[in-house]
């Protein structure tokens, strides 16, 4: 384990949370960010941000943003974002879309945000619209981008199906993409959780996919990389591609990443590359903290998932005190 490398990408990341969160003279209270997100995560908002607009996206770029809770990536989102782009923001949950509509709406215009009545047990228990059967309120063929971020991870695999048909329904053909993040279930997975490597054990069937707690089962859900693939390509997806999260004790595509993360686009041809922070040179390094590394590295016996619980724990400490 490169004790140093993970630091310094640690430290890049707490760097820009903290520039995102000094953009916003208001901000979600923590009690509202830990309803959505488990903590105080402006960084992860700035990473999908990033991912999101790495595409070619037109001036004029319509995007929907499904599941936005709080508009933690819309404020990511803002300063990227043109004047002539619109954001369009869709959740169940009402207290989420009123922080949204009242503290990033006036200050970006080209950004609105809705409620919809979806049934949801964390986030909408009494909603009257069942997910399997709900249509995206947009017109065929006119979005660029359709993002879901912790949406189907929480969703059943019917509500994959529909989300995925609706999507690509939304989407120009020419140009349309979706970016997701899930939990993928394959052989190499099975292993890794049934090792205990895994963040989760994801044991109780739950139809064709697998869940956490079968007494609450929105939770987390994970669903057949197969299954999932196909769901995509039969719904109009001509191209897809999955990058490796690390919350089935998986190394990951990067250090960011801890759901699956999938691009999938109407159109065949597009090549993805996910950010990575800028790797730490040797001779940067000063030799008197070197022991300290190695005492680092002993404490957390080599284990990387100790080593990020660690820095995941700092980091929240250090940014609730400031």
């Amino acid at each position: 384990m490169d004790v140093f490398q993970r630091l310094w990408t640690t430290a890049c990341a707490m760097e820009e949370m903290l520039a995102a969160r000094l953009e916003w003279v208001d901000h979600p209270t923590i009690e509202l960010e830990k309803s959505f997100n488990g903590g105080v995560s402006s960084h992860v908002g700035r990473h999908y941000s990033t991912i999101l607009t790495s595409g070619d996206l037109p001036e004029n770029a319509r995007i929907l943003d499904m599941g936005c809770g709080f508009g933690r990536i819309a404020m990511a989102l803002a300063g990227r974002l043109g004047p002539g782009q619109r954001y369009y923001g869709l959740d169940p949950n009402a207290e989420g879309i009123g922080w949204a509509q009242h503290n990033i709406s006036p200050r970006y215009p080209n950004f609105s945000f809705e409620r919809i009545d979806i049934k949801s047990k964390p986030y909408n228990p009494s909603g009257q619209i069942e997910g399997s059967t709900f249509r995206f309120p947009f017109d065929d063929a006119s979005l660029d981008l359709v993002f879901m971020i912790s949406v189907l991870t929480h969703v059943d695999l019917a509500i994959v199906d529909t989300y995925a048909k609706e999507a690509a329904r939304v989407l120009k053909p020419d140009t349309g993409r979706l970016v997701t993040t899930i939990f993928l279930l394959d052989h190499e997975v099975d292993t890794l959780l049934a090792e205990g490597k895994g963040s989760f054990r994801m044991a109780a069937p739950y139809g064709a996919s697998r869940v956490e707690n079968p007494a609450d089962p929105e939770l987390a859900i994970a669903h057949p990389r197969g299954m999932v693939l196909d769901i995509l390509q039969s719904a109009g997806f001509a191209q897809t591609s999955v990058f490796e999260g690390h919350w089935s004790g998986r190394e990951g595509s990067t250090r960011m990443d801890f759901q699956d993360l999938v691009i999938a686009d109407r159109y065949a041809g597009k090549t993805h590359r996910l950010p990575t922070h800028p790797a730490l040179s040797a001779a940067s390094i000063d030799p008197t903290l070197l022991p300290i590394g190695d005492k680092v590295a002993e404490l957390s016996g080599g284990d990387e998932q100790v080593f990020s619980r660690f820095v995941t724990w700092s980091n929240s400490v250090t940014l609730n005190a400031l």
